[in-house]
């Protein structure tokens, strides 16, 4: 198996029904984190030797010290690992979005 794939099995295991398949290749895939339908995680290889993945997601970012100015963009980050994957996915099935850590 390819490392797509290795973290598709992986995922499923931890998250079940509620990781969503939207797409998959040898290259990347895209899934449905729980019930709403803008919680969506892109995936693909960074790095297949180490490996490691580029992702996309939408995160909640906050402006200090203002009322009214937390909005949601779409984030993306390289060299991820399987483990951050993880954490990624779990914060969007619980929230919908990727809280920042304050």
């Amino acid at each position: 198996m390819g490392a797509i794939q290795d973290l598709l099995v992986r995922l499923r295991s931890r998250f079940g029904a509620a990781a969503a398949v939207l797409q998959v290749d040898d290259e990347s895939m895209s899934l449905r984190l729980g019930r709403n339908e803008d919680a969506i995680l892109g995936i693909r290889i960074a790095d297949p030797d180490r490996p490691s993945f580029r992702v996309s997601y939408p995160a909640l970012k906050t402006k200090r010290g203002g009322r009214g100015r937390d909005h949601v963009h779409l984030a993306g980050v390289d060299g991820v690992l399987a483990e951050g994957v993880e954490w990624i996915a779990d914060q969007l099935l619980q929230h919908g979005v990727v809280k920042p850590e304050l």
